[in-house]
């Protein structure tokens, strides 16, 4: 990720079966919009969320699938809503443009998010 671009997705993005394991519970059905069109998807929230030393209460995400990227699953990506909320609660600062440096090899693209 250059400076500045963070993952470029507004939401949290997690793929269904994580979504599930994570014990996620049932907000209401979204529209998402991409360059590539939209749809409506199912939107969660997830308890108790981490990445590194930072973490969020809760975490309201898209439950949508992602193709392989690499030969890799891809769990979730991480959008600026969970960006903005660790910044917010961390530093009571405004939203950020990209992941804070202390999070490290974390956030190197691309990112995923793991149980």
């Amino acid at each position: 990720m250059g400076e500045g671009q963070g993952t470029r997705s507004n939401v949290t993005l997690v793929h269904p079966d994580l979504v599930e394991r994570l014990g996620g519970v049932f907000l209401q059905t979204k529209r998402l919009v991409t360059p590539a069109g939209d749809r409506m998807v199912p939107c969660f929230r997830i308890e108790g969320v981490h990445l590194g030393p930072r973490a969020v209460g809760f975490l309201n995400v898209l439950a949508l699938p992602a193709a392989p990227l690499g030969g890799r699953k891809i769990d979730g990506i991480l959008g600026q809503d969970f960006f903005e909320a660790i910044q917010l609660r961390s530093r009571l600062q405004g939203p950020i443009a990209s992941p804070p440096a202390d999070l490290g090899d974390a956030c190197l693209s691309p990112p995923l998010m793991r149980a």
